[in-house]
């Protein structure tokens, strides 16, 4: 991992999905501190500066982020697939009347039909796949002229943003996760109220 904060977005992600999946806090906390089997472990038990961290700091820093993604995971929505589905009707219907370039438009409807697709609020989009789709709709572009054009509509924050950064080191490689529409979502959720 780059920094610090890379480490302690791991440990609040590996923590989400345990609380999510019911996995009791005794296993999580023997994963994240098993040094001899895994690389976070390593890095978390690994301070700012380089040094080691006493094992009841990285006890203290473990029990702290359980305590807090258990408040979040219990406080935040839980998506649906029909979510996803909402969403992405209402950002196809949000889409007509925006003010965005031809080419993010397609950027965006290419988003917002995967969402629908498979019912999720954050679609995964390759870069190479999405420029076959938009050049499937009859747009000449480049890989990197999407990649440039994904980048900006994440910037605005508006009808794109960052979920989860993809690694081109995973098995197969792992396109990068968007959040669709991220202020639109609101309204997906009060369809189902």
């Amino acid at each position: 991992m780059r920094n610090r904060r890379d480490v302690i977005t791991a440990i609040r992600t590996i923590m989400c999905s345990a609380h999510r999946n019911n996995i009791d806090r005794t296993q999580i906390m023997w994963l994240l501190t098993d040094e001899n089997k895994r690389n976070l472990a390593r890095q978390i038990a690994t301070g700012r500066n380089g040094g080691r961290l006493p094992k009841t700091a990285v006890t203290k820093l473990l029990t702290k982020h359980w305590a807090e993604t258990k408040t979040y995971m219990e406080e935040a929505p839980r998506l649906t697939r029909q979510d996803g589905e909402n969403l992405a009707e209402i950002v196809l219907t949000e889409l007509e009347h925006s003010a965005l370039n031809r080419l993010d438009k397609a950027i965006v409807s290419h988003a917002a039909t995967l969402a629908g697709q498979y019912g999720t609020t954050r679609p995964a989009m390759p870069v190479r796949a999405t420029t076959e789709a938009l050049k499937r709709q009859g747009l000449n572009v480049s890989d990197m002229t999407v990649h440039r054009a994904i980048g900006r509509l994440c910037q605005r924050g508006e009808w794109l943003a960052l979920a989860q950064r993809g690694s081109s080191s995973a098995k197969g490689g792992r396109a990068n996760l968007y959040h669709l529409a991220p202020l639109l979502l609101a309204d997906a959720l009060a369809i189902r109220e």
